[in-house]
């Protein structure tokens, strides 16, 4: 700290008690302009020296208050000490001594070194606060290239406009709207840290939005006009809603703007994860059995399978083995194979086929390993 704004420092301590006693804060705010215009530290002290390492997993980076040539004997040094004490070699491509004025890509962010002061705002319970910030600070930002190659997966990145995607037309209105929010939550999330996140931003939302209008005219078979018009519910404000019994409406809003993400506090536990897309995706429990063509009792393949059903678990008794095995699953439906379910009809089915099953499979596996399994057969389904 400079002996310039010490000085101003107690000049200002003491006006300030003054002007609680007598109530004259014309000098105190006056020295607090001077201290504004004051630099705490002398940017061009020749002693000054300061080291910052930062790692992740194999990524590691080295920030240092000092000249170029302090920077290339400490990169040296590094390569000799990673070659003779842990035997691994330091890749002269990938590390590079550069100054901090340029960006610099570390882990998907671009660092870079502000040229001047920056004023922060920031809301807080009182209102909206501005704190200035010193001089050389550095920023995170989001870099160009890794926003184009997310939104060219959504459109075309020179118009900035969204396609439709075939591949979710067979999914319902509300999985493809949860598909997108996931897709877009994570890509944005992780560049959360970003100063320049809502700039940067701002291209994404709109293919991302645009891609989700077309998808939706596709599946619905009309234009996007009326998609969106059907779907607006404020400005900037696009909700899919789902009725259920007893519960009222739900709604489900798209994703448009940067304040609609959730910002956690970070923290040294915080892990990126990525979006499970593939839970909005999938077929349910019971078209599953189905396409496995495969009997739950026997465990016979590539024939017609049959379903049977019982009105309520409560009914079963738990006498025969087959009613066992669905209260022990806790399911109303089994998947059974013509034979089989004949035979439960007429209470004539045996628990010893049951064991065939375990046998079937573990020859069945033994096939698929070897590659012999053959053509599949699309089995023919009925439900009694």
């Amino acid at each position: 700290m400079t002996y310039e704004y010490k000085r101003l420092r107690k000049a200002k301590w003491r006006a300030k008690k003054k002007a609680r006693a007598t109530g004259a804060w014309k000098k105190y705010k006056q020295l607090q302009q001077q201290m504004l215009q004051t630099d705490a530290t002398d940017p061009m002290d020749p002693g000054y020296r300061r080291l910052h390492y930062i790692r992740y997993a194999d990524d590691f980076l080295v920030g240092i208050n000092g000249n170029k040539a302090e920077a290339e004997a400490l990169k040296n040094w590094l390569g000799e000490y990673l070659r003779e004490e842990l035997q691994l070699e330091l890749s002269a491509e990938k590390t590079v001594v550069t100054n901090a004025k340029n960006r610099v890509r570390f882990l998907g962010y671009d660092i870079k070194r502000w040229s001047g002061k920056r004023i922060l705002r920031f809301q807080t319970q009182q209102g909206v606060k501005t704190q200035r910030t010193g001089a050389y600070q550095l920023t995170l930002l989001m870099p160009v290239d890794k926003t184009i190659k997310f939104a060219q997966e959504y459109g075309d990145t020179n118009s900035w406009q969204g396609k439709h995607r075939n591949k979710l037309l067979n999914l319902s209105e509300l999985e493809i709207l949860m598909t997108y929010n996931a897709e877009v939550r994570g890509f944005l999330g992780y560049y959360s840290l970003a100063d320049n996140l809502a700039d940067a931003a701002g291209g994404v939302l709109w293919i991302t939005m645009t891609s989700f209008f077309c998808t939706l005219a596709g599946k619905r078979q009309c234009s996007i006009k009326k998609v969106t018009k059907s779907l607006k519910k404020g400005p900037n404000r696009y909700v899919i809603c789902l009725e259920k019994e007893g519960k009222g409406t739900k709604e489900y809003e798209l994703i448009t703007s940067t304040s609609q993400l959730k910002k956690r506090k970070v923290t040294y536990g915080s892990v990126d994860l990525i979006p499970k897309t593939w839970v909005y995706q999938s077929r349910n429990e019971l078209s599953k059995r189905l396409l496995a063509s495969e009997c739950e009792w026997c465990g016979i393949r590539g024939t017609q399978v049959e379903v049977h059903h019982v009105r309520k678990l409560g009914n079963l008794e738990g006498k025969t083995p087959w009613e066992r095995q669905m209260i022990e699953r806790r399911r109303k439906t089994m998947v059974l194979c013509v034979e089989c379910h004949d035979e439960l009809h007429t209470g004539t089915l045996s628990e010893k086929k049951k064991k065939l099953r375990k046998i079937r499979r573990a020859g069945y596996a033994e096939t698929c390993k070897s590659g012999s399994e053959g053509v599949s057969v699309k089995p023919d389904i009925a439900i009694c």
